[in-house]
């Protein structure tokens, strides 16, 4: 599921830079993965896709990509995991009448459940 590159979506209206989360992705996949970056630890990985995969998985790209946290957005759903708290997802709702995420829910659910964005 993409939502018209939601990615390209939030690095405009937020002022990130934009980068795939893998090599060889082509755009109009069934799927996007990419790293939203600030040049500071707000930076983080972007999944949509069309359910939800393990928390683990999404944990484990932040980290090896030196991210603190990684958002993965559904039709329904957005689960907002950290690195090094795999077995603590936060996921929240998609209300259907918006019927897509907004970026500033997401931010402030990051800037909620771990402050500042800096690495402890």
């Amino acid at each position: 599921m993409t939502d018209g590159a939601l990615s390209a979506q939030w690095s405009e209206r937020f002022g990130l830079g934009r980068s795939p989360m893998f090599a060889g992705e082509q755009d109009g996949a069934e799927s996007e993965h990419d790293v939203l970056l600030d040049g500071g630890y707000g930076s983080f990985g972007l999944s949509v896709v069309d359910r939800l995969g393990a928390p683990a998985d999404a944990a484990g790209w932040a980290w090896s990509s030196d991210l603190p946290h990684y958002v993965t957005v559904t039709r329904t759903d957005v689960q907002v995991v950290r690195w090094d708290a795999p077995r603590d997802p936060q996921i929240r709702d998609i209300p259907a009448e918006l019927g897509h995420v907004h970026g500033c829910e997401v931010r402030k659910c990051l800037n909620w459940r771990w402050g500042s964005g800096r690495r402890d």
